[in-house]
């Protein structure tokens, strides 16, 4: 989902302040206070791996401190203003001019905190960021031999200023049908006033060359005050372009929220118009037999190492498209959003993964981390969903599956996804009902969108 008309960004990006802290002693130290000297802590840029630190932080465990000072936009001290980090590895916690806004644990995902409460409006204001990457049992990806765990602000870091009524999520459904295509808009809007909201909704679907295609129907919403509702706009249009690896057509549905006539919110995201089905003939995308061939990818750059690449990214995706490739698992995490876009764009479908590794983790740990897998799995669908690239999600990998524990985790797992894509109005087909079709991910258990 992207922001156009009314949220204003500001990248939080480029140079940082760092400092390696092996002994864990920052913290009591005071580097998270807005008037710690930090004057000779090293000057990294972000995103970046702690190994951009120095020449000797290669394979570096343990934890490292960043800082840097900003200042908003006086036009923005009515508004609702949101940090977000694309992606901290592992486990962040983090300080706004002293105070701590939160902590988050889930290394490849994003995670945002509302700070206007906490900004300063005539001065700088100082972000202090403690990341750990140390390896713990009861995290997801936790502790086992192979993997190598780049700490760091792996992704972007930004701000943003919306309106306190504003659109908190878009999940779009499109599907083709007998008729051209049906789309099914769930908007969920916000109200953070403290008075009765009175606005409407309306979606407008455009072509890949930006013309508009479709109006959907209007609809009004009052909305409490501090509550949020949730809002359903569907319809269908008329000779559709269907999305596959050989006609990735795409289409872009626009949200617009007004109040008295004037624009509070515009939010829009990328849809493609497809159906994915398991049948005892194999598998099928828009009715018609697929046989997937492709690759594994990693997000290891020679430049950046795990730290966003995107260049690197594009010309590896159109490599593997050159190749004859329909298809590549971005394993064993989420990866940067941004490839999934470039998936929808190019015609690649996508296996998409958390990563979890359940081998000889004691049971009362593995239930832990289970947990941890699950909040992670709902984090993975809820920013990916709507892609129409995206064809299965994948719990684990490399599984004990001969435990009882680990196959019933698993199966709890894929129960969840289930779950959610029921939630969101999804096709979805079982594990057991593909994993006699999908031949190169047998080791993964997986479920379909």
């Amino acid at each position: 989902m992207n922001r156009q008309l009314n949220k204003e960004n500001l990248p939080v990006n480029d140079l940082w302040r760092f400092l390696p802290d092996p002994h864990g002693d920052g913290e009591k130290l005071g580097f998270w206070k807005a008037d710690f000297d930090t004057r000779l802590w090293r000057e990294v840029m972000v995103p970046s791996c702690f190994e951009v630190g120095g020449p000797n932080f290669d394979c570096y465990e343990g934890i490292g401190w960043y800082q840097r000072t900003f200042r908003l936009p006086a036009a923005w001290r009515s508004r609702r203003v949101v940090l977000r980090f694309e992606a901290v590895n592992y486990r962040a916690k983090v300080w706004l001019n002293g105070k701590l806004l939160g902590q988050h644990a889930d290394g490849f995902l994003p995670f945002e905190f509302e700070v206007g409460d906490q900004a300063r409006w005539d001065n700088d204001n100082v972000l202090a960021v403690s990341v750990d990457n140390t390896p713990c049992d009861e995290d997801v990806p936790g502790r086992h031999v192979g993997w190598r765990g780049y700490g760091g602000i792996l992704r972007e870091v930004s701000l943003s200023a919306t309106d306190l009524l504003h659109i908190a999520d878009l999940n779009v459904v499109a599907t083709p049908n007998a008729n051209g295509g049906h789309v099914e808009c769930r908007i969920n809007l916000r109200n953070n006033r403290s008075v009765p909201a009175n606005a409407v909704l309306d979606v407008v679907i455009h072509n890949a060359s930006g013309k508009a295609v479709a109006t959907l129907d209007q609809r009004a919403v009052r909305v409490a005050p501090g509550e949020s509702a949730g809002i359903v706009i569907s319809g269908i249009l008329a000779d559709v372009g269907t999305w596959s690896p050989t006609t990735p057509v795409l289409y872009q549905a626009v949200v617009r929220l007004t109040e008295q006539n004037k624009i509070v919110d515009t939010v829009d995201t990328k849809l493609g118009f497809r159906r994915v089905e398991a049948t005892s003939a194999g598998l099928l995308l828009n009715g018609q037999p697929i046989f997937l061939t492709g690759f594994n990818r990693h997000e290891d750059s020679p430049r950046n190492a795990m730290a966003t690449d995107l260049e690197t990214t594009r010309r590896d995706l159109e490599q593997i498209k050159e190749a004859g490739a329909n298809f590549v698992r971005l394993c064993h995490y989420p990866h940067h959003p941004a490839e999934l876009d470039m998936c929808d764009e190019l015609g690649l479908l996508v296996m998409c993964e958390i990563p979890l590794y359940k081998g000889d983790t004691p049971p009362p740990t593995n239930a832990v981390r289970v947990a941890v897998a699950g909040r992670q799995l709902k984090s993975l669908i809820a920013r990916d969903a709507n892609h129409p690239s995206v064809i299965f999600w994948s719990v684990s990998n490399e599984t004990s599956d001969q435990k009882p524990e680990v196959a019933e985790s698993n199966r709890a797992l894929i129960r969840l996804a289930r779950a959610l894509a029921l939630m969101d109005g999804r096709d979805f087909v079982t594990a057991d009902d593909i994993k006699s079709l999908v031949l190169p991910v047998l080791h993964h258990r997986i479920t379909l969108d």
